[in-house]
Order: structure tokens, then sequence, then C-alpha cells
């Protein structure tokens, strides 16, 4: 280990093979336009009725599940589900979010989650590239359009999270240039086990980052025995058993075209978004190519060089990755786009620009964040007032009761399907309603899947016999025998028919489903003003 540095402490050296210069208070501008673009990307989230995501009801959900178990009050959780508390993946969000429904109504649990998400990411980056020029800060503006990418619009504000706090033991390393004192391990074991327990893509790409800084600065046995209870976590975890299928990938040029734009990052609802992907693209392009003609060889040597070669090796991942294993490991390629950029920052933070530059810098990234908001807009206010509509289904839902969704039409972007033609921010909206009735989705997917902590109970999970694949319930129109809906020891109490009148006239197959439908259920309730949503009582 290498011997620690005594006395006072410094300020974080500049990378080995970095031109050193004198030490300087960082200029604040820079952190007034972070807080301009932080604030534009929690906007919508604050100030909209609703949190637009498509698994972000699920996860609700499943906390709601967490924090009511035990209540007597709400018995069905404790006969439906089973908790898994072991510390896997997801664990973390899912368990904070728990504790804020104890204090917090629903909605504002949500959201608070959901700003602290995007809030998260840009402090780490600032707080990881300092850690390389106390003078970098301003790199930061990288993030909040990455933070408000497409996997947040997704639901997987766990995975945001755990990009930061990835980020936060990066920087927590980059300060330990001097020496590793006991103290800084154990800081950097937690840092890693929270990291793990948030998400295991971005405890990868911590690893992957700090692997290549350690070797770099000759700190591998500091930064090993630091990883050790992670590690231990993580085999533990991959031991279990899981559902993992074959797996099914993308063509390796259009991965490598969306990384390049960062549109596979970003881009979500329109596909004007591509443009300021491109603006963000091009900046990073633009300051790599300054800092390799002002600094040379430098850029890749000591530090500076492990974090180039981290952000070149998780862009190669992101090319040969696989985007699926199964039906319970997706998003592959998506989830690691998010280390390219990131590292990229870290390894300009090492290699300043000159103020003009960094001036022009700061100012397209503001302009991109900007954009992304004024951009989305419109979805963002289509789908605020289609979920809006939505949730007041749960007024005929009484609570306690067993909802499954039936959803007969996507209900797409405005513009048309950006990303995947099944984009539907209403896909899990039944889990929502079933969390604030203290109810049970049965469509809850949650509860299928091996690294959620809220499982159905075997013999009790109606999803594997109404749907024994879990690929039909989710289809437009879904193909689930609705027959056994209502019988067994877990009869379907109302199923929410959705997108009715939205998808005209019915094929032969949902015709079927419809006639099984209105044998066993009665209609008691349509949403208004649209008719977005049929309430159907069982009979």
């Amino acid at each position: 280990m290498t011997a620690p540095v005594t006395g006072a402490r410094q300020p974080p050296p500049s990378p080995e093979g970095a031109p050193r210069r004198p030490s300087r208070r960082p200029v604040r501008w820079p952190d007034a336009l972070l807080v301009l673009a932080v604030a534009a990307q929690v906007a919508p989230v604050l100030l909209l009725g609703q949190v637009v995501t498509v698994d972000g009801p699920a996860h609700l959900l499943g906390a709601t599940v967490l924090a009511e178990y035990a209540d007597p009050d709400h018995p069905i959780y404790s006969r439906l589900y089973r908790l898994d508390l072991f510390p896997s993946p997801n664990l973390l969000t899912g368990g904070v979010l728990a504790l804020l429904l104890w204090v917090l109504p629903v909605a504002a649990a949500e959201k608070l989650v959901a700003a602290a998400a995007l809030v998260l990411l840009p402090l780490a980056l600032r707080y990881a590239a300092r850690g390389v020029r106390p003078d970098a800060g301003w790199l930061a503006l990288v993030a909040p359009p990455l933070a408000a990418g497409y996997l947040f619009f997704y639901g997987f504000t766990n995975f945001i999270i755990g990009l930061g706090l990835a980020l936060f033991a990066v920087g927590h390393a980059l300060r330990q240039q001097g020496g590793w004192r006991r103290p800084a391990i154990a800081v950097q074991a937690g840092l890693l086990l929270l990291t793990y327990l948030a998400h295991m893509a971005p405890f990868a790409v911590a690893l992957l980052t700090l692997a290549a800084v350690a070797f770099a600065r000759r700190q591998l046995r500091a930064v090993a025995l630091a990883a050790v209870p992670a590690l231990l976590l993580t085999g533990a975890f991959l031991a279990r058993p899981g559902e993992a299928g074959p797996p099914a990938w993308k063509p390796p040029a259009d991965l490598l075209a969306g990384l390049v734009t960062l549109a596979l990052p970003v881009v979500t609802f329109d596909r004007l978004e591509v443009l300021p992907a491109l603006l963000l693209a091009a900046t990073l392009g633009a300051l790599g190519v300054l800092a390799v003609r002002r600094y040379g060889r430098a850029t890749l040597r000591g530090t500076s060089g492990a974090l180039a070669a981290a952000a070149a090796v998780s862009a190669v991942l992101v090319v040969a990755a696989p985007a699926t294993l199964g039906v319970q490991y997706g998003f592959l390629n998506e989830r690691l786009s998010y280390a390219p950029p990131l590292l990229l920052a870290l390894w300009l933070a090492a290699h300043p620009p000159g103020r003009r530059a960094r001036v022009v810098a700061c100012v397209a990234l503001l302009v991109a964040s900007g954009a992304l908001v004024v951009i989305r807009i419109p979805a963002l206010t289509y789908y605020d007032r289609l979920l809006g509509e939505f949730a007041t289904a749960g007024a005929a839902v009484p609570p306690g009761a067993t909802v499954l969704p039936v959803r007969l039409h996507a209900f797409t972007p405005p513009g048309g399907a950006v990303r995947i033609p099944t984009w539907d921010p209403l896909r899990h909206a039944s889990s929502g309603i079933a969390a604030r009735r203290r109810g049970v989705d049965i469509g809850h997917y949650e509860g299928q899947l091996a690294y959620f902590p809220t499982k159905f109970r075997s013999g009790l999970n109606k999803r594997r016999i109404l749907d024994p694949t879990l690929a039909g319930l989710e289809r437009v129109p879904p193909v689930i025998d609705l027959s056994a809906a209502a019988e067994g020891p877990v009869p379907v109490d109302y199923v929410l028919l959705v997108g009715r009148r939205a998808a005209g006239p019915p094929d032969l197959d949902t015709a079927r489903l419809l006639a099984e439908l209105d044998r066993d259920y009665r209609q008691v309730a349509t949403t208004s003003p649209t008719g977005l949503v049929e309430v159907w009582a069982r009979r």
C-alpha cells in the first residue's frame, strides 16, 4: 500500500502527466449554470401532476409493499407477497422510497426520489471532476442531459442513482493520489456497497474505472481491499437462482451511431431530441480534440491515461454487449452507454481548455439541457394528462382490491414511437393505482423478478396463471387467459380496460377477450374526459 501523506490536507494534485498549475479558487459562474441546468430537468418532475415514467409506478407499488407488509390493516400484502431481503441490487432505492412512504404522501415520495436522481448525478460528476482538478467542476454540466435521459423516463431511477454513487466512489478514489489511509478505505468500501445496492451496472463501471486508476497509481491493494465487501455480495447474488435467458443482440453499427451521437442514452420522446444530443456529443468531441492538441501525449499518461482507457473499454462494451439476457435482464446497451461520456468528462478534467473554450463549452452544455426540456414539453404534458385521467380510475377501486390492466392501445409519443414501438408510460399505471389504494396489481412485474425484494408467493402468483410466459400481458392487445381471472384463490377483483376507444374496431382475438370480460365482470366506471379507462368489477 502506498504510504499516506502526512500533515495538512492539500487540494487534489493534477493527474500524472498533466501540466501542473498553481492552485486557485475555482470560478463560480459554472456552478450557477449547473444550477440552471439541473433546475430545468427537475422542473417537469415537480410542476407536472404526474411523474412521467414507464416503470416508475411498478417501483412505487414495490415500495408500498415493503412499507405496509407488516401492517395488519393491509393483510393482502403478506398474503400474496413474500419478502426477499437479501442485499441484492435495486434494494437501495426501493428501501429509501418505502421509508419515505411512512412520512410522506405517495405522490410526494415518488416525486422526491425522481428529483433526487436528477440532482445526484450532476453533483456526483462535479465531485469526481474536482477530484481530478479543483477547477474542473464546470464539466458537471455534461450530466443533466444524461440524468434526464432515456432510462430516467423509463423509470430506472435506481440506475441513475447508482451512476451517481459510482461517480462519488470514483471521485473519492481520485482524491487519494498521495496514499490510502484506513478511514479512506472504509469510506470507499461503503460507497461501493451503496453503488452495488443501487444497481449492478454502475457498480461494474465503478470497478472498471477504479481498477484502471489504481493500476496507474500502483494502489491496487488498497482499492481491492475496499471492493471486497461489495464483491462478496456480488458473488452471492450471482449464485442465487435466476431466470436469465439466451442473449439477444442489436446491430453493432446502430449501437455505435447511437453512442457517437449520444442518442442512445438521451433521445426519448421526440426525434428532435437528437439535436441537443448531438450538441452534447460535439462539445465533448471538440474539448477532446483541444485537449490532445494542447497537451499531446500527456493525455494518455498516469491517471489521465487510466481514465481514457476506462472510457474506451466502456465504449467497446456498449457495442459488444448483448441487448438482453432473457425477460429479466434488458436495456444492457442503453445502461452501458452512460459510462463513456461521463468518463470522457473526467478525462477532460485533467486537461483544461483555455478560458474562451471553457465558456463556449459551458454555454453549449447549458443550451443542450434547456433544449431537451423545451422539446419534451408537448410529450410530457400529453402524458401528464393521460396519467392524470388514468389515476381517477382508482376512485372506483376499493382499498385492498386486486386489479388487472388490459391495454387495447399503446399510447406512444404524440409524434410517434421514437425508440421502441411499445413505449407507453401507461403500461404500469395500474401499479400506481394499486399503491395508492393499498391493493395489488396482478401484473406487478417486480413480483416476478429475482432482483427485487417483493415477490409473489408460489401458488398465489395470478400473473403466472393468466400469462405463463410473462410476455403476454404487456402486449397490446394482451395475450392472456382472461377466462381464469375471476377464479381460484386469488381472483382478480377489478379489470382496468385501457384505450378501448382509441383502439378502434377489435380483431377476433380482442373480441374474444372482451367477451370473456363481459361474462365474468360488469362495467362500473369510465374515466373522463376521454374514456381512457373502463373499470370492470367481478360479478
